[in-house]
């Protein structure tokens, strides 16, 4: 079973991953700049890997929809946040953000916890997640500061969070 992951990246840890997965399922892994170059009709299982901005998963309507142009491929999607991975009901507002009733039917969601490098991001993001940290330096309890000891520069990716998402594609290709 032919099988590639395609990812989009801001900071790196969702490219991180997709190398991971792909060298787990021994597949080839790309950045999404590269995948309108390819064939995907070749493929029968796509997976995408993009980063989460604001609840929504980059570049993942835009995908999709050329997606549909392969109704034979099987996609798959994962998604990197800061949020940790045991936090459900983020889980659930990202994937009710991003996949409609058909999507959650049909497409298998994983959510990673990834990380945060502002130094690897654009002026204007970098501009907003420091009017974010600050504001929260004034309202967020001490407790719930404490959980992001630099706001700025963090990883929290793990080579093991991508286990259900190769378990998945293994059983599926069985």
């Amino acid at each position: 079973m032919k099988t590639i992951v395609i990812y989009r990246t801001k900071t790196g840890f969702t490219q991180k991953y997709a190398q991971w997965i792909s060298e787990d399922l021994g597949c080839e892994s790309i950045a999404a700049t590269q995948a309108a170059r390819h064939d995907l009709s070749s493929y029968d299982l796509v997976i995408y890997g993009a980063p989460v901005m604001a609840g929504g998963i980059m570049g993942w309507k835009k995908f999709r929809d050329m997606l549909n142009k392969y109704p034979k491929v099987q996609p798959v999607l994962f998604a990197c946040g800061l949020a940790p991975q045991n936090d459900l009901e983020n889980l659930k507002n990202v994937k009710n953000q991003n996949l409609t009733d058909s999507d959650r039917d049909r497409i298998p969601f994983f959510l990673m916890r990834g990380g945060i490098d502002i130094n690897r991001m654009g002026f204007l993001t970098r501009f907003i997640m420091k009017a974010i940290v600050a504001q929260m330096r004034k309202t967020a309890p001490a407790e719930e500061l404490s959980a992001y000891p630099d706001p700025f520069h963090a990883d929290y990716s793990s080579r093991d969070a991508i286990q259900p998402l190769v378990a998945w594609v293994k059983a599926y290709q069985a």
